[in-house]
């Protein structure tokens, strides 16, 4: 069952000393005092920011115990009790509003739900065994993996770049599709209208069986294959050859028992791959193939981008799920905005969601689990999908 995560030890508050007013009343005195009538014009969402800032108008309320206290022992009380979501609410809703993290309010909003848009990161196939090269899995051997993610780096050494992408074929190639896959492939079969925005190249969705027409890989596949001259036009589709070319066998062993994977230790000499062992293009014969994935600087397919705008377009979105993403990629980031002007509730599924700096993007009546797609989302999409079987699929 899923839990809000209990409040960290620098949330706690001290006990009061005896000669003061005890700050644990402050939770009955803030629904006492603090009502709409006090504040007829206050902002729809009040952030603990907010409030560090409005200090003069906490202190009309309840001047009396906080003369006594510093603000931020105040604000780590009101936080530690909870009172932080119902500070964030519509001025127009009750002030119990539901906890971000209510699953049973999550299963209401599901089920009512018709239009569900998704947008998955690499997130999602972490528990498939997968970096996500972010934060401290951002480096393959001692490259930036978003330098070697560009077309700048594909023209000064194609071979290192093949033997970063051969690496992560054949890594996808092993790798399974998770619970988290397997859901949200179930959705998408009992909800028609479901579209989905996948920024992971993995074709794992595609190997959980989630529906190809509801399926939209922003980023591409890496096992498309396209000829790195703009100027031509060949590409191809679902290319699973391992190693892709024998230039690049170096890129699909694997690591010996209780060994590292020589390929990952950048202090390991590994040899260089030239140009000329590389496959060229069969269609112009002078570009050399590359992998089929958008590169950092390159744009996104305009006929996809079209269809999603189409589908943007038809009517309201009722729920976006993010799951897995930091959301800082775009236009891929823009899409939340999008859903939210749509009439979209927003459910962020994430291992930092419910984190401070996370808490503080979600909107007043949207949901943040704090835990691991693959872990959470059988969970959040029973109503729609039923019990998890032993199996692996999903049965009402």
């Amino acid at each position: 069952m899923l839990k809000a995560p209990a409040p960290r030890p620098q949330d706690s508050v001290a006990a009061p000393s005896s000669h003061h007013p005890p700050i644990l009343s402050l939770y009955d005195q803030f629904f006492s005092h603090f009502a709409p009538p006090l504040l007829p014009s206050r902002p729809r969402r009040l952030t603990l920011d907010h409030i560090c800032s409005q200090r003069q108008t906490l202190t009309l309320a309840f001047g009396h115990l906080l003369q006594h206290a510093l603000p931020t022992s105040v604000l780590c009380h009101l936080r530690t009790l909870g009172v932080r979501a119902r500070l964030m609410q519509n001025p127009n809703t009750s002030p119990m509003m539901t906890p971000h993290s209510d699953v049973a309010a999550f299963h209401r909003v599901l089920q009512s739900s018709r239009r569900v848009l998704i947008l998955c990161g690499a997130g999602l196939s972490v528990a498939s065994g997968l970096p996500t090269f972010r934060g401290a899995d951002g480096y393959w051997r001692h490259h930036d993996a978003t330098r070697l993610a560009t077309m700048q780096a594909f023209r000064t050494d194609p071979g290192l770049v093949w033997l970063f992408y051969g690496y992560r074929r054949h890594t996808c190639l092993k790798a399974q599709p998770n619970a988290g896959h397997r859901a949200l492939a179930a959705l998408a079969k009992a909800k028609p209208n479901v579209l989905c925005l996948s920024q992971n190249v993995d074709d794992l969705s595609q190997r959980a069986g989630f529906p190809p027409q509801n399926l939209h890989t922003l980023h591409g596949s890496l096992f498309n294959i396209k000829c790195s001259n703009e100027a031509c036009s060949w590409t191809q589709i679902g290319n699973y050859d391992d190693p892709f070319c024998e230039s690049l066998i170096e890129a699909s062993r694997d690591a010996p028992p209780g060994q590292k994977l020589p390929l990952l230790d950048p202090y390991h000499r590994i040899r260089h791959v030239p140009e000329e062992e590389l496959p060229k293009c069969p269609q112009c014969n002078t570009g050399l193939q590359r992998p089929g994935v958008v590169w950092f600087g390159e744009m996104l397919d305009p006929n996809m981008m079209a269809s999603i705008e189409s589908w943007l377009d038809e009517g309201k979105v009722d729920l976006m799920l993010v799951i897995g993403t930091s959301t800082q990629v775009y236009p891929a980031a823009g899409y939340i905005d999008e859903a939210r002007d749509r009439g979209a509730v927003v459910a962020v599924i994430n291992p930092d969601a419910e984190n401070d700096d996370q808490l503080e993007k979600i909107g007043p009546n949207d949901f943040a689990f704090g835990q691991d797609s693959a872990t959470c989302l059988p969970v959040l999409l029973e109503p729609i999908i039923g019990k998890a079987q032993a199996n692996g699929e999903f049965a009402r």
